[in-house]
Formats: structure tokens, C-alpha cells, sequence
């Protein structure tokens, strides 16, 4: 989990900056960079966080099992993060046409291209959703897409990682809800009421963030993302195999159920 770390430094940053520019901008409203910097800071931030969570599922599916996945662990990675690059440069070229520019017309240009970034996040956000809610709808049910073997098998979904996934949820929707408050926000255009109005910023955007940030911070995955102990008969059976009077035969048999045991035994940590 050493990855927590930098990246809530690195979206907690992109937000202080923001609301300094912000705050800025309330003592100095006739000036246009902190006006920029903070529209430009509090959009690009949570992108990282957001990477996080695709993480974080990846490693969900690997503990409850991967059979009920649409998506290897592997896959999760390189299609979202991918995606979720994708929209950190769009929105970030977005936003430096926006801080360089001279007219209003290379402004909206700007706010344009940052509106199809944010867009572009949006829409993976929900096919993210899509395939996660698929994913547990598919453990609890217990329907799996491709047949269990030693390498994937179905585990005890323990106290410890509902309350973990809950938190995600949460998470997931907080951002969720800023980033369909920040499409209309740009959509409605530089000087439109949404932007031009505090309390939604406050209540869609900072609090929202705000939140999703203490919430991983009090229910770490490192505390929270556990297994329960798993009952170790089906691993005894493995191990445990019946002799057929061929000393060769039997010692081919046990060195097998002891390769098994071993993988399962690593994927289980």
C-alpha cells in the first residue's frame, strides 16, 4: 500500500492550492490567474485519488476472487489508469490554454477541452461502476464468469472488508457526484450561475473531496482490506492424498498437491 501515500499527498496538494487560489481570488476577484489556477487545481486534483480506487478493486478481486471479475486484476489497471492518464493531460492542456490565454475566446477554448477531459473521466468513472457493481453482484449471488481453480478461488467476505467496501462505495459516490457537478459547472459556460455561485462549490466540490479523503484515512486498507482466517481443510485435502502402492506414482501426486498448496498459499497473502 506504500502507493496511499504519495498520492493523497499529491491530490491533498492540487486541493490546498486550489482553494489558495480561491481564497486569493476573494481578496483580489479582479485578477485573473488565481481565478485560473484555482478552477484548473481543484479539477486536476482528485485525479490521482480517483486512480487509487481502481487499485484498491483490483486487489478486492484478487482476495474475494477473480472468477467472478469481467476483468483481470491486470486489466483493471491498464484500462482505467490508462483512461484516467488520458484525462489528467486532456484536462491539464485544457487548463494551461486557459491560465495563457488573452481572449475570451482562447479562454472558452480552454474550459472546452477541460469539459471533454472531465467528460471522458466521467463516462470511465461509470463503466468502472458497471463492471464493479457486476463484480459483487456476481460474488454474492455466487455466479461466477469462468470456473474456480487453484489460483482463483472464492474467499469469506470477513466483517472487516464489507466495512472496507462500504467505505468505497462512499467514496466512489462522493466523487461521483463532483465529478457530474464539475461537467455542468464548465458545460454552463465561464459565467454561468453554477460556477458563479459559492455554496455549490463548497457543498459538491471541497466537502465532497474533503470527505472521500478522511474516509480513506479512517478506514485505511492497510487496517481495513483484511481477509478473515480461511479454514485450512480444503488446503489439508490437497495435501493429504490417499497412496496407490506406487512409490513413484505417490511422489509424483504429492509434489503436485504441494505446488498447488504453495500457490494458493501466496495468493492468499
Amino acid at each position: 500500500m506504500w502507493f496511499l501515500f504519495p498520492t493523497v499527498i499529491l491530490a491533498t496538494s492540487g486541493e490546498i492550492a486550489g482553494w489558495f487560489g480561491r481564497l486569493w481570488s476573494a481578496y483580489d476577484p479582479l485578477e485573473n490567474n488565481p481565478y485560473l489556477i484555482q478552477i484548473v487545481a481543484t479539477i486536476l486534483a482528485p485525479t490521482p485519488y480517483v486512480a487509487v480506487l481502481f487499485i484498491l478493486f483490483s486487489r478486492i478481486t484478487q482476495q474475494l476472487g477473480t472468477h467472478y471479475s469481467r476483468l483481470s486484476p491486470q486489466w483493471y489497471s491498464r484500462i482505467f489508469l490508462t483512461g484516467d492518464i488520458i484525462a489528467l493531460i486532456v484536462q491539464g492542456g485544457g487548463g494551461t490554454i486557459a491560465a495563457g490565454a488573452k481572449t475570451t475566446a482562447g479562454t472558452n477554448l480552454g474550459g472546452h477541452i477541460m469539459l471533454g477531459g472531465i467528460i471522458f473521466q466521467l463516462i470511465a468513472l461509470i463503466i468502472f461502476i458497471t463492471i464493479s457493481t457486476e463484480y459483487y453482484y456476481r460474488y454474492i449471488t455466487d455466479r461466477p464468469l469462468r470456473k474456480p481453480n487453484q489460483f482463483s478461488h472464492r474467499s469469506q467476505w470477513g466483517y472487516q472488508m464489507k466495512v472496507f467496501t462500504a467505505a468505497l462505495v462512499f467514496i466512489l459516490f462522493l466523487i461521483f457526484i463532483r465529478s457530474i457537478y464539475r461537467t455542468a459547472e464548465l458545460a454552463d459556460g465561464w459565467t454561468g450561475p453554477i460556477i458563479t455561485t459559492q455554496v455549490y462549490f463548497n457543498f459538491f466540490d471541497g466537502m465532497a473531496i474533503l470527505m472521500a479523503i478522511f474516509t480513506m484515512n479512517f478506514f485505511h486498507p492497510g487496517q481495513w482490506m483484511k481477509m478473515p482466517p480461511q479454514d485450512n481443510s480444503d488446503n489439508e485435502s490437497m495435501r493429504t492424498l490417499p497412496a496407490t502402492g506406487n512409490p513413484s506414482k505417490d511422489l509424483y501426486n504429492y509434489s503436485n498437491s504441494s505446488t498447488a498448496y504453495s500457490s494458493a498459499s501466496f495468493i492468499n497473502t
